[in-house]
């Protein structure tokens, strides 16, 4: 009776045919026919899912290993060029703003470098530090370099334009704040803009 008994056990295990006809002839995966298969332990079940479990997890940490330097690299390369529009935007205004007034000598220049104390300077320097205003990662330097051309001054007498132009040059430090930063600290743009300028002398008369 025992061993009739023992048999009866030995048929209940699963074996390689089950398996075999479980992946090739229904397509189904070893779990599932774990759980269809009324041969296999509560013990063997609760295994078979901690098991895909780990596997999930292990697979979702290798996926957050790659994706994550990822996005902090695009955070930090969208960081750079929002930098570099600023101070694309602020050379600009500050071009236009040198070129607004007079300009820093009455008289033919060609490429003339203008110093803190030129009028011309002063102008663009006030706009520019009076633009950056935000709490982004980044400053616009204080010095900038400012280079002026005049080709012709109208007389006296008539007034008139003046015939010149001015060119800009600012720089933007700026501090990503991931990989990038970490890496290579920060990082300087700079932005030059030429304009002509628009100052009209008047007349004595």
């Amino acid at each position: 009776m025992a061993i009739f008994q023992c048999a009866g056990c030995m048929n209940n295990l699963p074996n390689k045919q089950d398996f075999e006809v479980s992946t090739q002839g229904l397509k189904m995966n070893r779990y599932r026919f774990i759980l269809q298969n009324p041969k296999f332990s509560k013990w063997q079940i609760i295994m078979t899912r901690r098991k895909t479990r780990g596997q999930g997890v292990a697979e979702l940490v290798g996926a957050l290993v790659l994706l994550v330097p990822i996005v902090l690299a695009a955070i930090d390369l969208g960081i750079l060029a929002i930098g570099a529009a600023i101070n694309d935007s602020i050379c600009r205004d500050a071009a236009r703003a040198a070129a607004s007034g007079p300009p820093s000598e009455f008289s033919l220049g060609d490429s003339r470098n203008l110093t803190p104390d030129k009028a011309p300077y002063q102008r663009a320097l006030s706009v520019a530090t009076k633009l950056y205003s935000t709490n982004f990662p980044a400053k616009i330097r204080n010095t900038l370099v400012a280079v002026e051309t005049v080709r012709d001054i109208p007389p006296n007498s008539t007034g008139g334009a003046i015939d010149g132009d001015v060119a800009i040059t600012t720089t933007i430090d700026i501090y990503p704040p991931f990989l990038v930063g970490a890496i290579m600290g920060g990082v300087s743009l700079s932005s030059s803009h030429k304009v002509p300028i628009t100052y009209v002398m008047k007349s004595d008369g």
